[in-house]
């Protein structure tokens, strides 16, 4: 009764056989199995992919006592692999040694990480293209017109750039947002597409159009 009202997923392992003999409920809905199912598998079930660091797991509970590690992940019944922290101690129960397994879920920590990760990103990403937009607000007084339209170029691809560093801040995740029609000036998509062309010297293009088109 008491390790069924235990708050973390927890599993209680017959050292000798290797069975799962009693999973909490936390435990069920963490792996997605019934408790019914959890006496049907092993711990090999849970970590098929990190079977020698299990062996290892085990040995050292048996020699130490416990064991910690936070670097490990268990397989749920539906294949997913969840990132996990697992505790276990070994205890008698009849007079016979079986290991306590206290599991609990990184997924939430894992992703603030890497919220936190992509933040510090976006932010020196940030910087790089400020100085980029400097250097291309400069190149629009060069006298040559090719720079200059090169430089009209490196502005609006760094202006797009900002604008989705922004977004990404201001929510922690970029969404690509729905298409919006809007009327645009042809002469200056025409353009980007030239200066980019002659920059990288794929080709000579010349068009001739309205300037108001």
């Amino acid at each position: 009764m008491i390790f069924s009202e235990i708050a973390e997923p927890s599993l209680l392992v017959e050292m000798e056989t290797g069975r799962i003999i009693a999973a909490n409920p936390a435990s069920c809905a963490m792996l997605g199995y019934s408790r019914e199912e959890m006496g049907e598998i092993t711990p090999a079930d849970l970590h098929p992919h990190e079977l020698a660091r299990l062996d290892a797991f085990f040995a050292h509970v048996r020699r130490e006592g416990s064991w910690a590690d936070d670097n490990m992940s268990c397989r749920t019944r539906d294949g997913l692999l969840v990132p996990a922290e697992i505790r276990a101690f070994l205890i008698e129960v009849g007079g016979q040694p079986h290991v306590l397994t206290l599991l609990r879920d990184l997924r939430d920590r894992r992703l603030a990480d890497i919220g936190q990760s992509v933040q510090r990103l976006v932010h020196d990403l940030r910087n790089v293209l400020v100085t980029t937009q400097l250097l291309s607000d400069r190149l629009r007084d060069h006298p040559d017109a090719a720079v200059q339209s090169s430089a009209a170029v490196i502005a609006r691809s760094v202006a797009r750039a900002l604008d989705l560093c922004r977004e990404t801040i201001a929510v922690g995740r970029a969404v690509e947002k729905a298409p919006r029609r809007s009327r645009f000036f042809l002469g200056d998509v025409v353009a980007e597409v030239v200066a980019t062309t002659l920059a990288e010297g794929l080709a000579r293009l010349e068009f001739d159009f309205e300037s108001d088109v």
